[in-house]
């Protein structure tokens, strides 16, 4: 009997492994044909206040953590590949979108040992490794195509990566009183992240108060919980001293008026509607698949999501605290204030079309991910045979649900990769044209050519640049590798 289940474990496994490199490797290829390797919107801020400072040997330590304004983000991580790249790689933007997607898949590693340490050999039979395979067909989707075709996007993952691994800390310090490990992780997530790792220490700690609330030794979560408070502190404080000034602006100047709107019950259905139907299908796919039922079909999926949340409260709070249940329920709080995060920096300035941003699937997915890892403990943790095969049933519907949608997600990212590409040719002809002549901006520059809005003595000083050092698009190796046409 016991060399049975073996053998079921190992072929289980196996299968698993089997999709998930196939997830992996379809996303690889889909980004090493997608990905744009030009200089494209903010990149050409970078260019003009990073690398042209790199040309000149004028960096110091500060330009890693400058920004423009209070909502801008400093993105010292990205910087410093930035350098990389210029110095080793002839700036091709394509490098970032592996490396992003590099720290995709490490995230769902830490995830996958997440749940094997939570749930031991439960997690080798067929309903964990589905749900995990959901899990990572969500979280590696091509829901939203543009996250893999725009390289900075793609470094969003990076991110992700070190919020996930503060979670785990987070679970060690209340469990095994590991702190400095904590306040590793918790450094790391706000240099990398910035405001967004303030987001995610905030989550932890919210999720640390839940596991002193059930019971789950209080003083640890208590002394965690200052720990992550004191790395906020300190890392504000050196960000200050270290830090060039940006420009400040208001923060959410109209938001008091968008919450004593008239119409804000409505708008506030939407606010939690966009971002639940998004972390499944956007608006362009669930139009492609479903036509005219496309709304209905993202209403009845927000729907099924919310009340999959509040089963998902239900369940966390009633359960045994364990490392993917603290995991999740920290995901969890994450996407809600990331969502927060759209509403009171974007909304205000953009209005309610923010939430709609394809670019946020990549945070809108956390939700799923939280309700993928707590369902996968909630099965293992059943402990009467009938329980258990109902979340069986409940996690296998789930998860083949969740991986047959990436069918068409699938067939409609390859179709539009053609055109992905044929969009990398005009920007290619348009910074010809604008390295040729500065001072003449194309009738229909295209809205990725930021530079086109630059004055032109910027304009041609930033050409001569790339042009001079033979960089990105004006290096007859990166044509070649692009498949672009060389110069005239």
């Amino acid at each position: 009997m016991t060399g049975t289940m073996d053998r079921r474990a190992t072929i289980a496994a196996s299968v698993g492994w089997l999709l998930f490199f196939a997830i992996v490797a379809n996303v690889l290829l889909f980004t090493a044909k997608s990905a744009n390797p030009l200089v494209i919107s903010d990149a050409w801020h970078y260019l003009a206040s990073f690398v042209e400072k790199a040309s000149r040997g004028m960096l110091g330590p500060s330009d890693f953590f400058a920004k423009r304004t209070a909502i801008d983000h400093s993105l010292p991580l990205h910087k410093l590949l930035l350098l990389i790249n210029y110095r080793y790689f002839h700036l091709d933007f394509r490098l970032d979108a592996f490396v992003g997607l590099g720290f995709a898949i490490a995230t769902l590693l830490l995830l996958r040992g997440v749940l094997r340490q939570s749930v031991g050999e439960a997690f080798y039979t067929a309903p964990a490794q589905v749900g995990f395979i959901a899990l990572s067909a969500v979280y590696l989707s091509l829901n939203a195509s543009v996250i893999y075709e725009w390289p900075l996007l793609t470094m969003g993952f990076s991110t992700l990566f070190f919020s996930f691994l503060l979670f785990a800390c987070s679970w060690q310090a209340c469990s095994r009183g590991r702190y400095g490990a904590l306040l590793l992780a918790s450094a790391a997530c706000l240099i990398v992240a910035d405001d967004g790792g303030i987001i995610a220490i905030i989550a932890a700690s919210g999720a640390l108060v839940l596991l002193a609330a059930m019971g789950c030794n209080r003083r640890s979560a208590l002394v965690a919980i200052v720990v992550l408070a004191v790395s906020i502190v300190g890392y504000k404080v050196a960000y200050q001293l270290l830090a060039p000034p940006y420009q400040p602006v208001p923060l959410a100047p109209n938001l008091e008026a968008i919450l004593s709107s008239p119409a804000l019950m409505s708008r506030l259905t939407d606010w939690i509607r966009i971002p639940l139907s998004m972390s499944v299908l956007q608006a362009s796919q669930s139009q492609a698949i479903f036509g005219g039922q496309g709304h209905r079909v993202e209403i009845a999926l927000a729907a099924s999501i919310a009340i999959a949340h509040l089963l998902f409260w239900w369940q966390l709070l009633r359960k045994p605290p364990s490392m993917a249940g603290h995991v999740a329920a920290c995901a969890m709080f994450l996407f809600y204030g990331l969502c927060c995060g759209v509403l009171i920096a974007r909304v205000p300035a953009l209005g309610d079309i923010a939430f709609r941003q394809p670019r946020y699937v990549i945070f809108y997915q956390l939700n799923i991910v939280a309700l993928m890892m707590l369902a996968v403990q909630s099965f293992a943790g059943a402990r009467q045979h009938r329980q258990a095969r109902v979340m069986a049933i409940g996690l296998l519907a789930a998860s083949l649900v969740l991986v047959l949608i990436q069918v068409p997600l699938i067939r409609n990212g390859w179709k539009r990769q053609p055109f992905a590409h044929h969009y990398v040719v005009q920007l290619a002809a348009q910074m010809d044209a604008l390295a040729n002549d500065p001072g003449a901006v194309p009738a229909h520059c295209l809205p990725q050519l930021t530079i086109c809005g630059m004055p032109e003595a910027k304009r041609a000083e930033l050409m001569a640049l790339l042009r001079n050092e033979h960089l990105n698009l004006f290096s007859p190796d990166f044509r070649a590798t692009h498949g672009l046409p060389a110069t005239r």
